[in-house]
């Protein structure tokens, strides 16, 4: 696996910072995230698997709707509702405008 803190660091051509996939366990993959939120410089946050599935899950929901997405994601509607799905500042942004983009 390569882990590159910024593309300066990458290998000319290189186009993910995560160049191999392993079969990871759980715990393995944690700790490969966790050195790389090191190298990133980006502080650890709680609950990282759940988060970064809610981030996707939401990015996606908009464009593609829940029906597709939790198919792809393989959780249903209610669930994804109640554990993933978020309100983001671009939400906020379109409801104060009534809608509008």
């Amino acid at each position: 696996m390569v882990c590159c803190a910024s593309d300066e660091a990458a290998e000319e051509g290189t186009e993910f910072v995560i160049s191999t996939r392993h079969n990871m366990t759980h715990r393995g993959l944690i700790a490969q995230y966790r050195r790389i939120l090191h190298f990133a410089g980006v502080k650890e946050y709680p609950k990282l698997f759940q988060n970064l599935r809610s981030t996707r899950q939401t990015e996606l929901a908009g464009p593609y709707g829940i029906y597709i997405i939790c198919t792809c994601i393989s959780n249903s509607p209610q669930v994804a509702l109640r554990h993933y799905l978020q309100v983001t500042e671009e939400d906020f942004k379109r409801a104060s405008l009534g809608g509008e983009k």
